[in-house]
C-alpha cells in the first residue's frame, strides 16, 4: 500500500489550480501524460521552482482529493499542509503516484488521475461519493521539504521555553521545567496521576487535554502501553513538577500519525505536564 500513501495515509489536497479547472471543478483533459504504471498526469512548474524531488524526500503538500467532479478533502479550507513522504516508484505494482512526484520540484502544481478501476479493493469505497466516477483526481502545490527540527524550534521560540531550564535527551526528546518538584523521581513501572495537555505542534491541535476536563489521568507508565517519547520525557521528571515534553514525530505517532485522532504524518508532539503523585508499585 506505500504506492497510495498519498491518498490513502493522508486527510485531505488545494483551490490552486481554479485557473486550470473546468466550470464543475475538474482538470481539463487535454495534454494529459500518461506513466509507466497508468497515472494521468500534468505538471505545472512554479516560476521559481525548489530542488528535483527525490525518493525518500518527505514533502509539506497542499492538496485536494476529488472522486470524478466530487471534491473530498481540501488541506486549505482544514488551515494546515501535509507531509508526505515520496517513495522509490516500484514498477509493476499498480497505479504509482511516485512516478510523477519524483519528475516535480518543490513548488510544482500537478493533477493526477488514477482509474477508478485500477484501485485496490479498499480504495474502491471512493465510489460511495460518486457512484459514476471514472478517476480518483489528486490536485497537489508541493511546498518545501519537511523539515522537523525547524517547525520544533519555532515552536520552542514562540513559546518562550528555550528561556527555561530544560535538557535534550538522547532520543531528541526535549524537556523544558516551568516548576520543579520535590517529590519521587519516575520510573517505568510506576502508576502515576498527572495532569496532561497534548498538542500537535505543526497545527496547534489540542487532542488531549485533562487541564479542561479537571480530571487528572492516572496510568502505569509501561514501555509497551504509552509513547516512546512520553517515557523517555516523564523519566526526567519527579512528583511535583510541572514541565512540557517536545516529542519528535519517530518517538511519538510515527512517520503515519493518527489521522483519525487529528494527527497528521510526521508530528512533532508536545505534552505540557504535571506530576501530581507517583507510586512505587
Amino acid at each position: 500500500m506505500r504506492i497510495f500513501s498519498a491518498i490513502f495515509l493522508t486527510a485531505g489536497l488545494v483551490a490552486f489550480l481554479a485557473g486550470c479547472s473546468s466550470e464543475d471543478g475538474t482538470a481539463s483533459n487535454d495534454e494529459f501524460q500518461v506513466s509507466p504504471t497508468g497515472v494521468q498526469y500534468k505538471i505545472f512548474p512554479a516560476e521559481e521552482r525548489g530542488a528535483q524531488l527525490q525518493p525518500n524526500d518527505v514533502v509539506n503538500v497542499h492538496y485536494e482529493l476529488w472522486v470524478g467532479d466530487t471534491m473530498i478533502t481540501n488541506t486549505r479550507t482544514a488551515g494546515t499542509s501535509m507531509p508526505v513522504q515520496i517513495f522509490e516508484p516500484a514498477a509493476g505494482a499498480g497505479p504509482d503516484v511516485n512516478e510523477v512526484y519524483v519528475q516535480a520540484h518543490e513548488h510544482d502544481s500537478l493533477v493526477l488521475r488514477i482509474p477508478m478501476d485500477s484501485l485496490p479493493e479498499e480504495g474502491k469505497a471512493f465510489k460511495e461519493y460518486n457512484p459514476d466516477a471514472t478517476f480518483l483526481e489528486l490536485r497537489v502545490k508541493m511546498m518545501g521539504k519537511f523539515d522537523e527540527q525547524k517547525v520544533i524550534d519555532d515552536f520552542i521560540r514562540k513559546n518562550e521555553y528555550d528561556k527555561l531550564e530544560n535538557t535534550t535527551l538522547d532520543d531528541g526528546v526535549r524537556v523544558f521545567w516551568t516548576e520543579k518538584g520535590d517529590g519521587p523521581q519516575v520510573a517505568v513501572g510506576d502508576s502515576l496521576v498527572a495532569h496532561l495537555r497534548a498538542t500537535v505542534i505543526p497545527t496547534g491541535t489540542v487532542f488531549s487535554d485533562s487541564w479542561e476536563s479537571g480530571n487528572p489521568v492516572g496510568f502505569r507508565l509501561s514501555e509497551q502501553g504509552v509513547l516512546p517519547g512520553l517515557v523517555s520525557g516523564l523519566t526526567q521528571l519527579k512528583a511535583g513538577d510541572h514541565a512540557v515534553l517536545v516529542l519528535p514525530y519517530a518517538t511519538a505517532f510515527g512517520p503515519g500519525g493518527q489521522p483519525m485522532a487529528g494527527i497528521p504524518p510526521y508530528a512533532p508532539i508536545a505534552f505540557e505536564v504535571k506530576i501530581l503523585e507517583v507510586h512505587k508499585d
